[in-house]
């Protein structure tokens, strides 16, 4: 086999099997504490790393070059802070969603944006999360995103659902499944800042905790408990 055959095999390859994607954007609440004389509460919304009484970065906002957070991570109204320590999220009262719409219409939903840096264009690929539910709930929710802040588009066609496994007050989150989001067109060469919306609403269960109402939250897994994971290209 000649050489300008590998060379061209290498090229087809390389077409047909593009860059890994990597993280853009990250968040991990570790570091969170809601009660005693050292208490650390997330601010609203969370848009940069925070820091000790001592200076040392404990809950974790990465951001890659090329990649800005427009808009923190924020609570929609239908929310009020969970006072997890250690994790990032909300409570809300509500009894009476059962679809995405009315869940949207009750506010319980979670917002973040992100654009790209002068220079920059970006190639999102998928978003994945590591969520805290209580045990014996079961909450639906459906991801959507916006290109002015506004029009929100479902990304799936149908909601998914979680199972809540967090029970005690130590107890940890579990793993989504990634959501892909590289077929998406608009954020297949993206210029301008993204808005992604998690909206949430409780299938069925009952806790004494959020008596009518659920729980949700993010942390309590090893690393990123939020992030974007992509591409971004310099000079687009």
């Amino acid at each position: 086999m000649n050489k300008k055959l590998l060379s061209l095999l290498a090229l087809s390859a390389t077409s047909l099997w593009p860059l890994q994607a990597e993280m853009l954007v990250s968040w991990d609440p570790e570091g969170f504490i809601y009660k005693g004389a050292d208490k650390i509460k997330p601010p609203q919304p969370w848009a940069e790393s925070v820091n000790s009484p001592a200076g040392e970065a404990i809950s974790i906002v990465t951001v890659a070059p090329g990649v800005k957070v427009s808009e923190g991570l924020d609570l929609g109204p239908g929310f009020k802070a969970s006072r997890l320590n250690t994790a990032w999220g909300g409570v809300s009262s509500d009894e009476h969603s059962k679809t995405a719409a009315e869940a949207e219409r009750a506010g319980n939903f979670i917002t973040f944006s992100i654009a790209p840096e002068p220079g920059y264009q970006l190639a999102l690929k998928s978003i994945e999360m590591n969520a805290l539910v209580r045990e014996g709930v079961t909450l639906g929710y459906i991801w959507q995103y916006s290109l002015d802040g506004t029009t929100f588009t479902d990304i799936t066609t149908t909601p998914s659902t979680i199972a809540g496994n967090f029970g005690r007050p130590g107890g940890r989150g579990q793993t989504l499944d990634s959501l892909n989001i590289s077929n998406i067109a608009p954020l297949k060469k993206l210029g301008t800042a993204v808005t992604f919306r998690l909206v949430l609403w409780k299938i069925s269960g009952e806790t004494l905790t959020e008596p009518g109402g659920f729980l949700f939250a993010i942390g309590r897994m090893p690393g990123e408990d939020l992030s974007v994971q992509g591409e971004a290209k310099k000079g687009q």
